[in-house]
């Protein structure tokens, strides 16, 4: 098992993908704070690890690259809050994370938001991993997009919950990718910001 509690930690090399070959060996790793990012010059990084979110993490780099997490996640803390890092370009939109797994933690939820950068590039976090993607996110706490320049990317097979519990848009877009990605009791709430049905129905 694998402990990041502050400071940044660079994952894979290039031409490195997958961090269950790598130092990181099978184990859980656990976000407790810091940074996680993608290592060296080009590609994105996989971790096909479990990851335990217990505390406030940044996902990403300074750059089009990206963090792919294949393997389940818990969130252990209430309300962590995860903040993707993009490149510093105007006028573009870029994927800082990938949750291509299932994300469990019973009652407690997430916070997304970004990097205050000068240019205000939008940084996407996907939930799924496209129509293929059967497995259901289970944890059942308020889903909260805080930033003004983040999308929440909803990518799970149509029916198939990408959120079991609410979500709050309070700045940035919660947008869908499939149809039905939301619980059938949950709410919607969008205070300042923007849910963009894109074409789906929910």
């Amino acid at each position: 098992q694998v402990s990041i509690n502050s400071d940044s930690a660079a994952i894979g090399s290039p031409g490195s993908y997958a961090v269950t070959s790598g130092p990181l060996g099978t184990g859980t790793i656990t976000l407790n704070g810091g940074i996680i990012r993608p290592g060296g010059v080009s590609g994105d990084r996989t971790l096909h690890n479990a990851v335990q979110i217990g505390g406030n993490v940044q996902a990403g780099n300074l750059s089009t690259q990206k963090m792919i997490f294949a393997g389940d996640v818990s969130l252990s803390a209430t309300n962590p809050t995860l903040t993707m890092s993009v490149a510093n370009t105007a006028n573009t939109t870029t994927t800082a994370a990938i949750f291509a797994g299932a994300i469990g933690g019973g009652s407690n939820g997430i916070t997304l938001t970004n990097v205050t950068l000068s240019h205000n590039p939008t940084a996407v976090v996907v939930f799924g991993n496209g129509a293929a993607d059967n497995r259901a996110n289970t944890y059942t706490g308020l889903t909260q997009v805080a930033g003004p320049f983040t999308q929440l990317q909803l990518n799970k097979a149509a029916g198939t919950n990408a959120l079991a519990g609410d979500v709050a848009v309070a700045w940035g877009t919660v947008k869908l990718m499939q149809s039905d990605q939301i619980a059938a009791r949950a709410t919607a709430t969008v205070s300042s910001g923007t849910f963009d049905l894109n074409g789906n129905q929910e």
